[in-house]
């Protein structure tokens, strides 16, 4: 059961900042942001909340693995404000 709803969550956390994501991508496009390191800090951690809030009662090692999960997806999908 822990394992299924973490995965549910993890998703959820991603499609909550992918539109933050996306516009990101394109001021970033447009110009260089000198605060995008800031930027990035906020939107995983706006993530994160979502997933603590929802699963941190869960079994630990369940949380810890898929939080990572977490960590890594939205890292990656802040990466492609490099693809050009």
């Amino acid at each position: 059961m822990a394992n299924f709803r973490c995965n549910e969550v993890k998703e959820e956390c991603i499609a909550l900042i992918q539109e933050d994501i996306t516009v990101l991508k394109k001021v970033c496009e447009a110009s260089v942001m000198a605060d995008f390191g800031d930027k990035c800090l906020v939107l995983k951690d706006k993530a994160l909340k979502h997933f603590d809030d929802e699963t941190s009662h869960y079994k630990q090692s369940v949380y810890e693995k898929i939080r990572g999960e977490v960590i890594k997806e939205i890292f990656q999908s802040l990466l492609t404000c490099f693809d050009q």
